[in-house]
């Protein structure tokens, strides 16, 4: 059975290669991004054939400065040829008609010419765009449509100490609005959480209300980073939380083993995260256009 739950891989900071290709042979996964390490990209598509296997190169935040789409396209078709990976383009370059207009003329220039590079394109943040800045990438999106089996979305999606972080609003301890999404029994099932705005993990969703309401075939997607960090728009929520030594806050999952404790007590800090990122996979993303979920990240 294939995994749709991965790993955002850095190359450099795998200890074990051995152990992390025999975890891969066993989850089957859907996809897997290798950051800066293209033979490890090619050792896991021989042994994962039907894996879509993203190769990313950084530095690239701001690649879209620094290259034009042209020489973007001739640097790396020199580097996969004919092999069968994914290419990263841009890594949370925010979301402005620069980066647009930049991606626009690369899928343009890419699919117009022979042997195009299969992409994973734009890689935004989390929290970006705003879901009323979707109209900026009309023309984008379409051309996405066109091109629908060789251009992947990237999108980062994170949650803040619990899965259900950014339901409805607030925090999740809040019980004002919605009941308290920290315990356990009160998180959403698949159908339930369809009618909840979600403005963290499952925030793809107004991408795709945009499309549908404008006529435009949705995008593949993939969420490049997917995780456990620190969301902005319940910082003071999360600094009231446990800390876990050495770390003064909670952001990874390492940090969050104090507080997850106290919350999920039958549970090793391990799995714990384990169930965060499985009930989001069995309840928001299952049955949608999210293709996988990469955890960010296997190494560092």
């Amino acid at each position: 059975m294939t995994s749709k739950i991965s790993y955002n891989i850095h190359a450099q900071g795998v200890r074990d290669q051995n152990k992390l290709l025999d975890h891969l042979r066993k989850i089957q996964p859907k996809s897997v991004l290798v950051m800066n390490g293209y033979s490890l990209c090619k050792t896991i598509k021989s042994q994962n054939p039907d894996t879509i296997v993203i190769h990313r190169e950084w530095p690239d935040d701001d690649i879209y400065l620094r290259m034009t789409p042209a020489q973007w396209i001739a640097s790396k078709k020199a580097v996969i040829g004919s092999d069968d990976i994914w290419v990263y383009t841009t890594n949370e370059p925010g979301y402005d008609p620069k980066i647009i207009q930049w991606h626009e003329e690369l899928l343009k220039l890419n699919f117009a010419s022979p042997n195009p590079l299969k992409l994973v394109i734009m890689n935004a943040s989390s929290g970006v765009p705003k879901p009323e800045d979707w109209n900026l990438s009309n023309t984008l999106l379409k051309l996405m449509a066109q091109n629908h089996d060789k251009v992947i979305l990237g999108l980062h999606e994170y949650f803040g100490a619990v899965a259900t972080s950014g339901f409805i609003g607030g925090t999740p301890e809040d019980t004002k609005y919605h009941p308290n999404y920290v315990d356990r029994k009160n998180w959403p099932n698949q159908e339930a959480a369809k009618g909840i705005t979600k403005w963290h993990c499952g925030r793809f969703q107004f991408l795709v209300d945009y499309c549908k309401n404008n006529n435009i075939q949705v995008p593949r997607i993939i969420m490049t980073e997917h995780g456990a960090d620190a969301m902005g728009d319940i910082d003071a929520w999360l600094k009231s939380l446990r800390p876990t030594p050495p770390s003064t806050g909670v952001r990874g999952y390492k940090t969050l083993t104090n507080q997850w404790k106290l919350w999920y007590p039958d549970w090793s800090n391990q799995q714990t995260y384990f169930e965060l990122v499985k009930y989001l996979d069995q309840n928001i993303y299952r049955d949608t256009v999210v293709e996988a979920q990469l955890i960010f990240c296997y190494g560092h």
